[in-house]
């Protein structure tokens, strides 16, 4: 037989398999696998797990009187690291930033499917552009630290292959969430309205329009108020741009009811689209670079002067 809990991931978020209540009692939640012989539970080896081995793991991990010199000493670490890192992110806002990235952060993973920092002697720490640096103080753990700052509005990543760009985004999409100490991103922190955007092919569009990206669909179909059940990577990413827009500018009432079963959205210059975003206290544009890099050339539109973005 054995005991277990389920392993936390590199983000310090509430879980339910452990809970600390009002009075401070702590309440954790694990599987036993009672010893067996065949089909029969072996009942004197499953009475010592639970009368004698359980017991003791509660005492030795959950009694704080228990803890030994250093493991009393990581734990503090670990509430000042985590409290510290929230203090940053409520910062963000009032210094006109949306994100920060700490100088010496280990940003890559281990793998695709393990989300602890990659180890070894190649891995490159991250180093701020001087021009984007700057700095915060840590009350907790008594230090300052000094970082890149990106700034509200749209910033764009470019860089060659291999180069760390989808790394740098990857890390800032779980910026609005604590790390543990060790993860290496505790201090890459965004605000907690971030959104990521990304193509979903396949998804079901409805009345969106992504005119400002794309036009001369096949068949004339008409981008002004675009409908799918199986959208493309291009369309569904051009229609979660539209969408994120809208939902930042629900207190300008972009979206009019013309029919009482037909909802069309009113389309504004790409421009305005932009400083709607970046007046919004709800949702912030870090998370566009990424398709930026693909939406590259404006122009004129032809008849309106709305400032439109081609597709490449």
């Amino acid at each position: 037989g054995d005991l277990g809990v389920v392993c936390p991931g590199q983000c310090a978020l509430e879980q339910s398999f452990v809970t600390v209540g009002e009075e401070g009692e702590v309440v954790v939640q694990c599987t036993v696998n009672l010893p067996a012989k065949g089909r029969t539970v072996l009942g004197r080896a499953a009475a010592d797990i639970l009368g004698r081995t359980l017991p003791d793991l509660v005492r030795s991990a959950l009694l704080y009187g228990s803890l030994d010199a250093a493991a009393r000493t990581a734990l503090r670490y670990h509430v000042c690291c985590v409290q510290d890192q929230a203090i940053v992110r409520s910062q963000l806002d009032n210094r006109g930033l949306v994100a920060f990235v700490a100088n010496g952060s280990v940003l890559p993973r281990a793998s695709g499917d393990d989300d602890r920092p990659l180890e070894g002697e190649k891995v490159v720490k991250f180093q701020s552009p001087q021009a984007m640096e700057v700095e915060f103080h840590l009350p907790n753990l008594g230090q300052t630290i000094r970082g890149m700052g990106i700034e509200k509005g749209i910033t764009l990543i470019v860089g060659g292959g291999f180069h760390g760009k989808s790394t740098l985004l990857e890390a800032l999409q779980v910026g609005p969430y604590n790390k543990i100490p060790g993860d290496g991103r505790e201090f890459v922190v965004s605000v907690e309205t971030s959104v990521k955007i990304r193509a979903e092919d396949g998804r079901s569009v409805s009345s969106v329009n992504i005119s400002p990206f794309i036009n001369n669909l096949p068949f004339g179909q008409d981008t002004t108020c675009f409908t799918s059940k199986d959208a493309s990577g291009s369309t569904s990413q051009a229609c979660n741009i539209v969408e994120l827009c809208e939902l930042a500018s629900q207190e300008q009432q972009m979206i009019e009811i013309v029919a009482p079963m037909t909802m069309k959205r009113r389309m504004l210059p790409f421009s305005s689209y932009v400083e709607i975003v970046q007046r919004s206290r709800y949702v912030t544009l870090w998370s566009v670079v990424y398709i930026l890099s693909h939406f590259h050339t404006f122009f004129t539109g032809p008849g309106n002067g709305s400032n439109v973005l081609l597709y490449r």
